[in-house]
């Protein structure tokens, strides 16, 4: 299942969803490994320091925009990825979504069937004991920044980066019936942090089939005109003279 939240959520929506995630996250807590009980064995794992567990799938958007906040993490914590995809898909995934801590292939799906998640991304943290302390299922900033406090760290998920405050995830492939561990094919999302660029399309190509098949997506294509750009600095702070700098007709 691929769900993609794109629309702007008022206070009322956001309250909704923040009850969304919280009734999946119970629901999921109930199939799967318990906040409390000690985690299945896992060779990474490094007794006497906290240990957190990823279960991902490369091809999963909310995997690729939820495992980077991460990073943050780990000078605070063992970090320990679980790709339910094969090596080649892996590689692909820990280069392009730029991952710094390790990632190892659920050969079999054998500890997705031991910690049983039923979506991805599903983390667990662990406590020096190996206890279960804390779950956070899909895309949840306001978990991701709890998980954060809780290792020590200030927030990872900023509130306007781009990105959802909450997101579900995708299913679990251990439960997809006579699953393969995923093929090489993956469709990455572009990263949110990376430059605007500008493309000429010909006349004769229709934007959003242009978009579709380069992009994967009917991205917005709104071509700028002096009109636009006047609009959008009329909302900004900034000076007339500044303005009347950088806006000329021969830009356009």
């Amino acid at each position: 299942m691929k769900v993609r939240v794109t629309s702007e959520l008022t206070s009322d929506g956001a309250a909704l969803m923040a009850s969304a995630a919280s009734l999946l996250a119970n629901l999921y807590n109930d199939a799967m490994i318990a906040e409390g009980q000690i985690a299945p064995a896992l060779t990474a794992l490094q007794p006497g320091k906290p240990n957190l567990v990823v279960f991902f799938e490369t091809d999963c958007p909310t995997c690729q925009i939820t495992l980077p906040y991460l990073n943050s993490l780990k000078d605070s914590v063992n970090i320990i990825g679980i790709s339910q995809d094969n090596e080649s898909a892996t590689r692909q995934f820990v280069t392009q979504m730029r991952l710094t801590f390790p990632v190892e292939v659920d050969r079999g799906l054998k500890l997705s069937r031991a910690f049983d998640p039923q979506s991805v991304p599903t983390l667990f943290l662990l406590d020096k004991a190996g206890q279960v302390q804390r779950t956070v299922v899909g895309l949840d900033k306001a978990a991701l920044n709890a998980l954060a406090a809780e290792v020590g760290r200030p927030a990872i998920a900023p509130e306007h980066d781009g990105v959802p405050a909450w997101k579900p995830g995708c299913g679990s492939r251990h439960l997809e019936p006579e699953s393969t561990n995923g093929d090489s094919s993956i469709h990455f999302l572009r990263p949110t942090a990376e430059r605007a660029s500008r493309i000429s399309v010909p006349d004769e190509v229709d934007p959003l089939d242009y978009s579709i098949d380069h992009f994967g997506d009917a991205l917005p294509v709104v071509p700028p005109t002096v009109e636009r750009v006047q609009k959008m600095l009329a909302a900004c702070p900034v000076s007339t003279a500044s303005r009347q700098q950088h806006i000329s007709r021969r830009h356009w």
